[in-house]
C-alpha cells in the first residue's frame, strides 16, 4: 500500500512538472521570445524558399530613378536627331576665335567632326551603356556617321532644333518585373522658342545587370 502511495505520488509530481514546462512555454511563444522558422518565401504570389533568403526587388523609388537616369540620356542625346545626330559633348559648341569645320561628302552631305569620338564603333559603344540593340538599330542611320581620316564626322540635319526640359518632364512606371519596366512619360521640350509637350511610352529591360531602353513610342 506504502509503495502504491509513492508510486501515485510520483506520477502527480510528473504531471505538475510537464504542466509547469508547458505554461513556461506558452508564456515565452506569446512573448516573442522563442518563435517557429519557417522556410518560406512569397515571390510573385508563390511560395518558397527560405526566408533568409534576399530577393531582389525593383521598388517604385528605384523604378523612378532608373527611368528618370536612362530617359534622360535619350531626350538629352537621341532626341537630339531632330536637328543632327548625337556627335559627343562639345561638338556643336564654339570656343573663343574657333569655327565649325564642315565637310562635305560625294553625297552632298554635310557632316562636322566629333570632338569626342575617332570612329562609328565607339559612338555605338557609348549608345550601348542605355540603349539596347533594337533602339540603335532604329535610330543609327547609316548616312548619320562617317568615318574619314582617323575622325568620326557626323551628318548635320538642318530641321530646326528642339531642346530637352528635363525639370519639367517625368517618368513613370506602369508596371515592373526584377528585369523589365514598362512606363508612360510626360516630357517638356523647346521647339525653336515654342514650349511644347509630348507623351511617350517606353520600355526598359536589365541587360548584363544594366538598364538600356529597348523601346519608344510617341503617343498623339
Amino acid at each position: 500500500m506504502e509503495n502504491e502511495k509513492k508510486s501515485n505520488g510520483t506520477l502527480v509530481g510528473i504531471l505538475i512538472g510537464v504542466i509547469i514546462m508547458l505554461l513556461v512555454g506558452i508564456g515565452l511563444f506569446a512573448t516573442g521570445t522563442i518563435g517557429f522558422k519557417t522556410n518560406t518565401t512569397v515571390e510573385n504570389g508563390q511560395t518558397s524558399g527560405d526566408t533568409d533568403k534576399n530577393i531582389e526587388t525593383t521598388t517604385n523609388e528605384d523604378e523612378a530613378d532608373i527611368s528618370r537616369e536612362v530617359m534622360d540620356k535619350f531626350f538629352t542625346e537621341v532626341f537630339y536627331y531632330h536637328k543632327s545626330p548625337y556627335c559627343g559633348e562639345g561638338t556643336y559648341d564654339l570656343n573663343e576665335g574657333e569655327s565649325l569645320s564642315y565637310y562635305t561628302a560625294d553625297n552632298g552631305e554635310t557632316y562636322l567632326p566629333s570632338k569626342q569620338y575617332k570612329n562609328k564603333n565607339e559612338i555605338i559603344e557609348y549608345f550601348k551603356s542605355y540603349l539596347s540593340d533594337n533602339m540603335i538599330k532604329k535610330i543609327v542611320n547609316e548616312k548619320d556617321y562617317l568615318d574619314k581620316d582617323s575622325k568620326l564626322y557626323c551628318r548635320v540635319i538642318r530641321a530646326g532644333s528642339l531642346s530637352y526640359i528635363k525639370e519639367k518632364s517625368s517618368f513613370k512606371a506602369s508596371e515592373s518585373t526584377e528585369n523589365k519596366i514598362v512606363g508612360i512619360g510626360t516630357v517638356a521640350y523647346d521647339a525653336t522658342g515654342s514650349e511644347m509637350t509630348l507623351t511617350c511610352k517606353y520600355v526598359l529591360i536589365k541587360e548584363n545587370s544594366n538598364w538600356v531602353l529597348d523601346k519608344y513610342e510617341e503617343e498623339l
